[in-house]
């Protein structure tokens, strides 16, 4: 007979777990509805690192033939770690029944921590004021519970953590960490941020707990299971007492942002929008910046909002003003006609009501009680990442009349060649250049592109990143070598000065930090592809061009509405941002990866 079955795997006993390590990665602060009450972010590739130590600390052995591992704590002294242990289930054993790496001293390890990381959704909340530890966990955990309620979810589904920071100008806080605990991220985190003066509302009814007998915090409001280790410290009255002045100075807009004397800040542009949608507006009026990228009409947020109010069964009308109508170029001008048809907007032209206080209209709602949200930033006014913030809403009367704008009269002229990109240029990132000049060298013939091509120029003011920095250099080289230019042909490059970037690059598709990073290895790369280099880092003005000169003084232009942008590495490429510029010059010369398109957009091959 076999050995009597048993429970026992070998000694288990309980090992205290040590705090999350959270990052959010690659996502830059915005501001807490008002920059002086502190900032957040939120990061859909955020980083949990979940570890142990063990015992006292000290780390485990492992064995690296059968992966067993001992406490370091419990190594006695003389005693040598794993000494005589047995193969866990599945590995081979020596004739005594013992592992093979008990004669292999080099299978065990010197103490180590055990650990693994998980990607997903986090949500990084730094106010200021909350200076206690104590009063950072009620304040997390009663947000984490006005967020449960609000989304319809079980509070378990979102892990917190707490950790100690300094605010921009030095000042003591915490920074508050909600996260997803599915792994990848299910979205529910990031509505933290969204919807931040909502739950902060409501988290500070919860802290107002009325259970006899609550000091610190108990179940009925914010002492949950996870932060069991917390109940000593947990401040729930210090954390009210911010939730309650922080909600104080949400209505209170500084003399410099008040455009109306009832001004009041906006935490969520896109979400205002929506619930004027819900409720008696029946006409939404965007007004859309000059520094507006028709691109960006394709952004998420920028997207998702029109989509909200057009399926309520509103008018959403997008004014934009004619001297940027006018700039744009034939590709820009066919991917604003494209996001105004694909999102049912009414698309018209104007210039947007200003304000005393050098405020500009960023939206209108005409109902029953004109409401309009308003911003000093340039950058709020623009339909990309930073739309809608610092917003102030105020009431007014009903949107100025505009001129409405025939969509036909956006489509290029005649005798313009005009190619849709999707995957063509797909593949490996050495074979760009080929592909690119395959794909683009027919329109080129016929719109006049013939003979020796003797220079070329390209203007883009979002060459921020390395991998659209390699991808210029290689597409440059493409129609270089297919049309036959000699050794002496001369890029000329137009860019902008880089924007601050207060993320953690780590990525090739990640911003520079350093401008002249981005400098250095713009013309390192090219020089290493054989052209001669001119680069001007300022004066880029809006639209993605490709200009090629011809020895028959032709010009062709290539508009590319989205540039090089779309192209994206996989997700486990990393480039390091940490070294000198000529060692980023290496690396990335020598790079490869297979790319693909996240909506190429357009090319436009004109004269």
């Amino acid at each position: 007979m076999g050995e009597k079955p048993h429970a026992d795997t070998d000694n288990v006993r309980y090992v205290q777990p040590e705090a999350e390590q959270i990052v959010a990665r690659n996502a830059a602060w915005q501001p807490l509805v008002a920059p002086e009450l502190g900032r957040m972010r939120t990061s859909a590739d955020g980083l949990v690192f979940y570890s142990s130590r063990g015992p006292g600390h000290k780390g485990y052995h492992v064995c690296l033939e059968c992966g067993r591992a001992e406490p370091a704590a419990e190594v006695a002294g003389g005693h040598k770690p794993l000494e005589g242990h047995r193969p866990l289930r599945g590995t081979r054993r020596n004739g005594d029944g013992l592992c093979p790496g008990n004669e292999k001293s080099f299978k065990i390890t010197a103490p180590i921590a055990l650990g693994y990381e998980a990607i997903t959704d986090v949500a990084e909340i730094q106010p200021v004021g909350l200076e206690t530890e104590g009063a950072a966990w009620a304040a997390v955990a009663a947000l984490r519970e006005a967020l449960s309620r609000r989304i319809g979810i079980e509070t378990n589904e979102i892990g917190m953590a707490v950790r100690s920071a300094r605010t921009p100008l030095g000042q003591l806080t915490h920074s508050l960490y909600l996260y997803d605990r599915a792994t990848g991220g299910a979205g529910f985190a990031p509505q933290a941020v969204r919807l931040f003066e909502d739950l902060l509302s409501e988290a500070a009814r919860i802290l107002d707990c009325a259970e006899l007998g609550c000091v610190r915090g108990c179940s009925a409001c914010v002492l949950t299971a996870d932060i069991f280790d917390q109940q000593e410290i947990i401040d729930r009255q210090a954390a009210r007492t911010w939730a309650r002045a922080t909600l104080t100075s949400l209505g209170c807009v500084t003399e410099a942002d008040r455009a109306a004397p009832e001004a009041r800040y906006c935490a969520s542009l896109a979400d205002a929008l929506v619930q004027a949608a819900d409720g008696d507006a029946q006409t939404i009026t965007l007004w859309a910046g000059p520094e507006t990228d028709p691109a960006g009409l394709a952004n998420e947020l920028f997207a998702l909002t029109a989509r909200q109010i057009v399926a309520r069964g509103k008018r959403l009308r997008l004014v934009v003003e004619p001297a940027w109508l006018e700039g744009l170029d034939a590709a820009a001008r066919l991917a604003l006609r494209d996001s105004a048809t694909t999102l049912e907007l009414d698309l018209r032209k104007g210039a947007p009501p200003t304000h005393l206080n050098g405020a500009r209209t960023l939206a209108h709602a005409d109902g029953g009680k004109p409401s309009a949200w308003v911003s000093r930033e340039h950058a709020a006014a623009s339909l990309g990442s930073q739309w809608g913030q610092a917003a102030i809403r105020i009431s007014t009367q009903s949107a100025p009349l505009t001129q409405g704008i025939d969509l036909d009269s956006l489509l290029p002229p005649s005798g313009t060649q005009y190619l849709e990109m999707t995957d063509q240029l797909d593949g490996d990132l050495v074979g760009f250049g080929r592909r690119f000049a395959a794909l683009l060298l027919p329109p080129i013939r016929m719109v006049g592109g013939s003979g020796c091509l003797v220079g070329i120029t390209y203007s883009d003011r979002y060459l921020q990143t390395p991998l659209t920095v390699r991808l210029l250099a290689e597409a440059a080289r493409g129609p270089r070598d297919a049309l036959g230019g000699d050794g002496d042909l001369t890029v000329q490059v137009v860019t902008n000065p880089l924007r601050k970037n207060e993320r953690q690059p780590f990525a090739p598709d990640h911003d520079w930090q350093y401008g002249e990073d981005r400098d250095e290895v713009l013309i390192g790369l090219l020089e290493q592809a054989g052209f001669n280099v001119n680069l001007a880092d300022s004066g880029a003005v809006h639209g993605r061009a490709m200009s090629l000169h011809f020895a028959n003084g032709n010009t062709v232009r290539v508009v590319l509405d989205q540039g090089f942008g779309p192209w994206r590495a996989p997700k486990v490429a990393r480039f390091d941002f940490g070294v000198d510029a000529a060692t980023q010059l290496t690396r990335l010369s020598q790079f490869n990866a297979i790319i693909s398109a996240r909506g190429a957009g357009y090319a436009v091959v004109t004269t």
